[in-house]
């Protein structure tokens, strides 16, 4: 996501955007959102303990709608004050604090135990029945 800001600042500062390429990059936003966000609200489980967990996801929920009605504000206070370009910028950089906060997260290492199939249960090497056909191999 910090790419996309950060190609949408240099078509916006060399005056060469265009509606198609705003809509690509919206979409290709868009689809990595659709990743972003699962991926995060599972991580909370690594972070917080069963207690909290549900306090966690509420304060999360608060902190995203409480961006959605401040954001705008300052974006544009920020667009008046330096320009459009340069609030496209400074949302890709601000994706550098993200990287560093993610990169200095410490988790400790999950045990799983192997899964092992339960008899009479269709496993990953097929089921009873399509062993038995031959339809698995030999």
């Amino acid at each position: 996501m910090m790419t996309l800001a950060l190609i949408l600042a240099i078509l916006t500062y060399t005056h060469v955007v265009t509606v198609l390429q705003v809509m690509m990059l919206a979409t290709l936003y868009g689809v990595f959102h659709a990743i972003d966000i699962p991926a995060r609200q599972t991580l909370f489980s690594e972070l917080v303990s069963k207690e909290d967990l549900m306090n966690a996801v509420a304060l999360n929920s608060s902190a995203f709608n409480a961006t959605r009605i401040v954001g705008p504000s300052i974006g544009g206070m920020l667009i008046a004050a330096v320009g459009v370009a340069t609030c496209f910028l400074l949302n890709g950089l601000s994706y550098i604090a993200v990287l560093a906060g993610l990169l200095a997260m410490r988790l400790r290492p999950r045990f799983r135990p192997p899964r092992t199939p339960r008899p009479g249960k269709p496993s990953a090497k097929g089921s009873p029945t399509s062993r038995r056909s031959g339809a698995c191999g030999p």
